[in-house]
């Protein structure tokens, strides 16, 4: 089988991560942006901004983590740190949506990790900046 890198962004760092530790062949992965509270906390910050109750957002927790199967209830942190896949960290300091030092966390819990900080640029737009995409290319290349 071939061994292929993932370039993901925001919650598909999440995906990318799951995908890796129930055994797709990544040679390499990239997360850009990568959501870095728990799962309990962003649901809950989540249903906060949608104007739903606690109860409610934790109640479509529950139901998006019944539809991961096997993976259900895993933190994001704990899958990261359970990977021996090389990760490239990507984060921007100007980031308003995830907070760098969650970021850092996760970088530091991972043993064979790099982290390449941006300035100037959005969540969403980190994943189109041409000092990213230039990182991310030297990443893939070695």
């Amino acid at each position: 089988m071939t061994r292929t890198a993932v370039v993901a962004h925001s919650l598909g760092c999440w995906a990318g991560a799951l995908a890796i530790s129930e055994g797709a062949l990544v040679r390499l992965f990239v997360l850009i942006a990568p959501p870095g509270i728990s799962a309990h906390a962003r649901w809950r910050g989540v249903g906060e901004r949608l104007g739903l109750a606690p109860e409610q957002a934790d109640r479509a927790r529950e139901a998006f983590w019944a539809r991961l199967g096997p993976s259900r209830g895993r933190e994001f942190a704990d899958v990261l740190s359970s990977l021996s896949t090389p990760m490239l960290f990507v984060h921007s300091l100007d980031d308003k949506l995830t907070p760098l030092e969650h970021t850092r966390a996760l970088y530091a819990a991972c043993e064979d990790a790099a982290f390449f900080p941006v300035e100037g640029v959005n969540h969403r737009e980190t994943a189109r900046d041409a000092a990213v995409l230039a990182a991310i290319a030297t990443f893939l290349e070695e």
